[in-house]
Formats: structure tokens, sequence, C-alpha cells
């Protein structure tokens, strides 16, 4: 298609450049599907959590089932969930720095210069763990130039006050900066623990940033970051269907008689989450001898604290709280280092390339309690290594081909009842014992090549087709029960560890350790560009298959969550964006996405506690065939779109005002990867709206925002509880206000 043809208009698109080629680039030159929000588009829309983005980005979902660092993510469908001990499918990074635990990168989008999703496997330039795409955060960088800053206040509803600010200091005028930044954001819950008389599901963040960037000359520039994030959180299981108390009684394993309310606890537990994030980046870049060599170092701290409380009661009624311990607390720490080293060609010709290596080192320990006694200190160390290439070559002004290669080792640890048999190590209860593997851990070695085949066609200036084939790759790992330990029940404590395996409760050898996950995608997309650049369109068809997929369930039958491998899974569709400049006030954006995924083969899936299909005949005990099945948290079709008016207020000089509607469309789908009746989610659609003032000078502004408007009441995520399902329910309606002040 070519450029259409007609009156010149001052309206244009800015070019959106994105570094998703290891290189600054424009958005419509690289063949990929790719959606990037910039830092100013998040401003206007109000985007201040990952949870927000996800609504300007279809086909992207995130859940957080208990915590910012329990988080899942799922990308065309696809994806892992938050609580699985597999790593996710989708790799997140933070100004190029991976994320072992993707939570962490999203409790807070303030001063972001930018978000990258790249969509489909990842496994040349990003490496492991991107079967199903790539998400990248990047911060501000220090401006050398100008002293600036904000200060940003928000007040709403469930008692919602946030407080933001930034300030940028040149130091040295055109060679040395520093930007520090804080934010503080406090909530009441949306949902209610009745029993406990809580407010569940809370707000509580906090934290800062501090960044500095020095030009050392023309060709090298040091830059260093530190920040320090915190987030508290109240979980509890929300509304549980499944299981009925004959006598109206409520227990861990009996759930309340009669059905509950969405949003009230049918469950007494109360779990609390604390996690603080430290992180200290150093980069360099030097442009030498026609290349661009670039080296990215990262220490990351991770301290997590859960806290499972089942000793109290209501004054409702009494609670019967689980046999075996009722004070369940568990601290965990993960110490991460990572470099990568990155050598670029930077000259003129048709010829260009890119190699790399990369090393990430992983110490963690988790340390859990039962009623204040320790019963499983777990260290887990990880490492993982790769080297990686890519080039490109330009064949004439319209052909071009991209080849890229990785190899990667990838070293997980773990232990668990099978591999390392338990002794009996203490007395819970009355007929209740528990057993605990050996400290003796288990390493085991992933190796796997990756690649990436591209060819581009550019049509003219402002039409783009490309082709392209990727691998992708996620690393095995090894089982592991819950506390690492066994739980059972008798009237004398099983006398060794096979009868303490026929028992039910530990990891039976065959499934010791899950496999690899492979993904292969295969696209066609086009990039454009339209009426005299007041239009931009792009568009990709894709058809994705993965082997050994990793599937996570929570088994408690298995006293773990369990990750084995689907043999064979699909994933097609078709994904596209729009931006459009209507008039000089009026711009409208949005994205469509429709996905259809599928278990091509799952013979013999976990029979999960909701199962109806066991080869057992017993729900929760044996094995089901998936195969058919459409795949959890995978709506066919998903779309937003969003329109925004600017224009100066009639008869007030110096004052503009602004409004924008975002509207937001999820299919139907089921939240549960045990594909339960109490999992569906009916389609949805969503209304986000905001209002605001501010002068031409831009110097200050005021929004008046509100987001579901209808108050739709909708499930985010639905999981396995004791008896059923736990479903948990998404914000409702919230409102408020945010003043900015510039300076």
């Amino acid at each position: 298609m070519h450029a259409q043809d007609g009156a010149p208009t001052s309206r244009s698109l800015e070019e959106v450049v994105v570094t998703a080629t290891r290189r600054e680039e424009g958005l419509q030159s690289i063949p990929a599907s790719i959606a990037a929000v910039s830092g100013d588009d998040l401003q206007n829309a109000g985007i201040t959590d990952f949870k927000s983005l996800t609504g300007a980005i279809s086909g992207l979902d995130l859940v957080s089932p208990s915590s910012a660092i329990a988080t899942g993510i799922y990308m065309r469908g696809v994806g892992t969930g938050g609580t699985s001990p597999a790593v996710s499918s989708v790799g997140v990074m933070v100004d190029d720095v991976y994320q072992i635990v993707p939570g962490v990168a999203f409790s807070e989008m303030f001063d972001v210069s930018r978000v990258e999703v790249l969509r489909g496997p990842q496994g040349t330039l990003f490496g492991k763990n991107t079967t199903a795409g790539v998400i990248r955060v990047y911060t501000n960088d220090p401006d050398t130039e100008e002293f600036s800053g904000k200060v940003q206040a928000v007040a709403g509803n469930y008692d919602a006050r946030e407080v933001r600010g930034v300030v940028n200091v040149p130091l040295i005028e055109g060679k040395m900066g520093l930007r520090i930044s804080g934010f503080n954001a406090e909530a009441d819950g949306y949902t209610d623990n009745v029993f406990l008389n809580k407010d569940t599901r809370n707000t509580d963040r906090e934290g800062y940033r501090v960044k500095w960037l020095w030009d050392v000359t023309d060709t090298f520039q040091v830059k260093l970051s530190a920040e320090d994030t915190n987030d508290y959180s109240r979980m509890d299981q929300s509304n549980v269907s499944g299981g009925v108390g004959t006598d109206g009684s409520v227990g861990y394993d009996i759930i309340q008689s009669g059905p509950g309310s969405l949003g009230k606890a049918t469950d007494f537990v109360l779990g609390e989450v604390e996690t603080d994030v430290e992180r200290y980046i150093f980069n360099m870049r030097w442009d030498v001898l026609g290349h661009t060599l670039t080296t990215i170092s990262a220490v990351e701290d991770i301290t997590t604290y859960l806290k499972s409380d089942q000793t109290e009661n209501s004054n409702e009624r009494v609670l019967t709280p689980r046999p075996g311990g009722s004070y369940l607390e568990n601290i965990g720490n993960r110490d991460i280092e990572t470099h990568e080293i990155q050598w670029a060609s930077d000259f003129d010709g048709d010829f260009s390339y890119l190699i790399g290596y990369y090393w990430q080192e992983q110490d963690s320990d988790s340390l859990s309690y039962i009623d204040g006694v320790l019963v499983s200190p777990t260290p887990l160390p990880e490492k993982s290594e790769a080297v990686f290439a890519s080039t490109t070559y330009q064949f004439n002004d319209q052909w071009a081909g991209t080849v890229g290669v990785r190899y990667t080792e990838d070293e997980r640890s773990g232990k668990n009842s099978a591999l390392n048999p338990p002794a009996q190590d203490r007395v819970l209860g009355p007929n209740f014992y528990l057993y605990r593997p050996s400290s003796d851990l288990t390493v085991k070695t992933f190796r796997e090549t990756t690649y990436s085949l591209k060819l581009t066609y550019q049509y003219d200036d402002d039409t783009m087709f490309y082709v392209a084939h990727d691998k992708g790759f996620k690393s095995g790992g090894v089982q592991r029960e819950f506390g690492e330990s066994c739980l059972t029940a008798g009237s004398t404590p099983p006398a060794d560890w096979s009868a303490l395996q026929a028992s039910g409760g530990c990891i039976d050898p065959d499934i010791a350790f899950w496999e690899p996950e492979t993904s292969y995608n295969y696209e066609f997309g086009i990039k454009s560009q339209m009426f005299d650049n007041t239009l931009r369109l792009n568009a990709a068809l894709f058809y994705q298959t993965y082997e050994d997929f990793q599937v996570t369930q929570n088994r408690p039958d298995k006293n773990s969550v369990l990750v084995t491998n689907a043999a064979e899974v699909e994933s097609m569709g078709l994904e596209t964006e729009f931006t459009w400049l209507a008039t000089d006030h009026l711009t409208f954006n949005g994205s469509l996405s429709y996905v259809q995924t599928e278990y091509d083969k799952y013979e013999d899936a976990p029979c999960g506690l909701t199962e109806t299909s066991c080869d057992t005949g017993v729900p929760g005990n044996g094995t089901s065939d998936f195969s058919g099945r459409t795949l959890d948290h995978a709506p066919e079709w998903t779309f937003n779109v969003g329109a925004e008016y600017r224009d100066v207020i009639p008869m007030i000089d110096g004052l503009s005002w602004f409004g924008r509607m975002d509207v937001v469309y999820k299919d139907d789908q089921n939240l549960n990867v045990d594909q339960s009746r109490e999992a569906e989610q009916d389609a949805y659609t969503l209304l986000n709206a905001r209002l605001g003032i501010e002068p031409e000078s831009a110097s200050w502004r005021v929004t008046f925002w509100g987001k579901n408007l209808t108050d739709k009441e909708y499930l985010m995520d639905a999981g396995v509880a004791t008896k059923g399902v736990a479903q948990r329910l998404a914000p409702p309606r919230t409102y408020g206000v945010t003043a900015d002040y510039f300076f």
C-alpha cells in the first residue's frame, strides 16, 4: 500500500524509538510484533501500575493471586501462574536486566520512559525464559542540561492516597546529571475477610530510585542506578466454591454452607506478604573502532516475608484450624548478580552484527516455620550462562535478512522426597506426622540452542512487510513439596519412605523433575504509516507451537505445586495496533488480538481436585486427558480503544482542557489450569475515563479519573483451594483526582 496523497497537514505522528534489537531503531523498521508505550502515554492514560497497562495492550494479561512477587504473566494466551515453581514463560527486564522474579518489576510505573512488549519467543537476544515474549521496562535517565522536577498527589475512594516526586539535577552541564524519584501509595483493600473482619487486597507500597549519569567523553558514558521498593499486602482465598459443610461449620477443609458472596472471603486463612527489593545497576557504553561496547552489571536483593494465620476465631462462628500446624511463616531471600557484555558494529554499510555474553547467578534460601518451629531450611543456588550473536544484511534498498543464534546453559537445583528419601521429623498433632527430605540438593543442568530468522521487504517509505521464525527456550527444574516436607495422617506413622509415598503426600519418582519447554514461532507482519503520517497501523499473523509445555497445578494431595509437561501446545492468531491523529485535537489509539490456544496433546495431565474425568474416578487422584482443551487465561478476542481530545477553554486565556475515554474488552475464558466450572469468566467490557485542565505553560495539571466506571464484577484469577476453587475478584469501580506540579 502506498502512502495516500492529499492536502498537507500540520499533524504528524512522532517516531517511536525502541531497542528490541539491542540497538536504538524506529519501531516501524523492526520485523517483529511489538507494542511500545511511552512515558507520556502512561501519564496521559493514568497508568501507574502494570495491571493498568494490560488494558492498553491487547493479548497481554497479568494476575497477582497473592502478592506482587507471585505474578503470572500471559501473552498470546500462554503463560505461567504466579505461584508456580517454574520460571515465567514471559521474560521481564528492567533497564536491560533480566528479572528472575518478574512481579517485582510491576509494583510501580512512575518515572518510566517507555515500556516495550515483544510478542513471541525472544530466545536469541534476550535468552532463556522468553518462550512467549518479553516485557522491557526503561526508567528515565538524568538530563545533563536542565534542572526539572515533578510532584504528584492522588486521592481516591477506598481511602487511596498516593504521593510521587522526581527531581533532575545537572551536576556538570552537558556532562553529568542526577535524577532522584520516590513514591508512597496506600489504599484500603477492596475485598473483605468476613470471618476475621479485615480488608484484603490492599495497596501499601513505597520506594525510591537514584540514577547518576556521566558522559565522560563524547564516546564514553557511565551510568549507575540504585533503588529500593517495599510492598505489603493482605491476601486471602476470596470466595471458595466446591465444598459444603453439612453442619454449617467453617474450617480449613470445610467450606461455608451455602453460596458465598464474591469479594467476601469464605476461608478464615489470612495471608500477609511483604516484599523488599534492592536493585543496583551499573552500565558503561564506549564507542570505539567503529563499534559500541556495552556492559550491563546488576546486583539485586529480594526479601519476602509470608505469614498465614489460621489461629484466629470469628465472633460469628467457631473455626476449626487445619491439623498439624496453625501458624505458618516463610522468609525467603534471593541474592542475584547479573553481567552482560555486548559488542555491536557501528559503521556504514550493508552488513551489521552484534555478539554478546551473559552470566547470572542466584543464591537463595527459604526458611519455613510451623508454629515457630523451623521445618525446611532450603538453599537453592542457580546459575545461567549464554553466548549470542545476531547479524543483518541489507541485500538492496528493499530486501534485508537477519540471522541470530544463542547457546544457553542453565543450572537449577532443588530437592524432593523422591530424590532425597525423608525420615520422620516430628509429630504435629494427633495422628498427624511430618516428614522432610535430607538436606542434600540435586542440581540439574539444561542446555539449549535457540535461533531467529527474519526477512523484511520495504515496499515504500511507509510500508514494510516481514516474515519471521524464532525458537525460544525455558529451562526445566526440580519438584518441591510445600515447605519441603511431607504430611500424612494415620493411627500410626508410616515405617519407611515407600509407605509414606504410598500415602499420597510426597512426590512420586516419575515426576521428580520437569523438562525444559521450547517454542517455535512463525509470523507474517506489516508495519505501515498512512495519510501523511497521521495513521500508524501494524499487524501480525502468527502460529506458535510449544513442546513439553510446562503446566502448573496446585496439588494439596501431593503436598505440592506440581509442574508437569504437556506434550504439545498450539497458539495462533492475529494482533494489531493503531494510532490515528484524527484532527489537531482528537487522537484515537487501540489494539486488537484474536488468539486460539489448545493442548494439542496432553494425555496424562494430573487430575485436579475439581476434575470429573480422572482415570481413577476420584477427583484429585490419577490423570486426565486434556488434549483438545483451551488453555487457561486465553480469551479468543481482546481489544482496547482509546480516544483523547485536547483544546483550549473558550474565553479563558492560557488554559486548556483534555478528556480521555478507554474501552477494554475481554472474551470468555477459564482462569484455572484445571478448567473447573467455578473458574469460568464470561466476557466483559470495562470503561475508564479521565477529565482535566492545565495551563499552556504546562506547569501544573488537575485530572479527575475513574476506572471500571460501570462497576463490572469479574474475576482476575482463580486457583485450587483445599476443597474447591478460590475465586479472586478484580478491582471494582475506583475514582479520584490527581494533581501534578511541574518545575
